[in-house]
This record gives structure tokens, sequence and C-alpha cells, in this order.
């Protein structure tokens, strides 16, 4: 017999985690909650889905958000979702300014994933 789509991904994945928050959260909750999510991602979709996510809120994520998900993506060799990671911040930074110190905040690790303001990144 046909297995539903729904039950097909849930036997694929395990687990479905919430991404929504179920109560009010203070901000180091959700700092906590997402760096969790990111760290312990399963697969790459489940990477882009939460970035997804996370470019909704009407917020700037905690360096510490985006550090787990680009350490995740340097998990996965996943240059390309790399580049999302920092695309999706470049949009919601109010200025280059606000921008230029996320990404000095997280140098270390775009040079972990051989991200150099030369090559990869010209038009930040």
């Amino acid at each position: 017999s046909l297995v539903p789509v729904q039950a097909a991904r849930a036997s694929h994945t395990g687990i479905r985690r919430p991404l929504e928050p179920s109560k009010e959260e203070k901000d180091d909750e959700f700092t906590a909650r997402w760096t969790e999510f990111f760290r312990t991602a399963e697969d790459r979709h489940e990477i882009q889905r939460g970035l997804n996510n996370l470019w909704a809120y009407d917020l700037i994520p905690a360096t510490d958000v985006l550090a787990a998900a680009l350490g995740k993506c340097r998990e996965y060799n996943d240059f390309a979702l790399a580049c999302r990671v920092m695309d999706g911040l470049k949009l919601v930074c109010q200025s280059d300014e606000q921008f230029g110190h996320y990404k000095d905040a997280l140098s270390p690790i775009l040079e972990e994933l051989g991200v150099s303001e030369s090559d990869s990144f010209q038009a930040y």
C-alpha cells in the first residue's frame, strides 16, 4: 500500500522538531533554541528549513546562532549554504556598518570555511 507523503517524511527524518516557540521567549532563550537547532541539524535540508524560518523573524540573529549555522555548513562542506547565511544576514542588517560588525565577529569561522574578503564575498 502507498504511504502518505507526511508519514514518509516523518519516517525519513524521525521526529520533526518544532521551529516555532510555544510561549513568549526571552532573547537568550531564543538564541539558545536556534543555536541548538543548527548544532543538531541532521542534514542540509533541515539547515535550509531553519534558515528560512529564522529569516522570517523581524530581527537579526545573535552571532552564536549564525556561528552554529556556519559551523554546520562547514561540517557538511557546503560553501553555497554558508554564502546563503551571509546573504540573509546582509539583507536583514540595517547598514553596511552593522553588517561589518557581524562579519568581524564571524571572521574566525569564515576563515575556517575558506572564505576570504578578496575572493568569495567581494559583493559584501
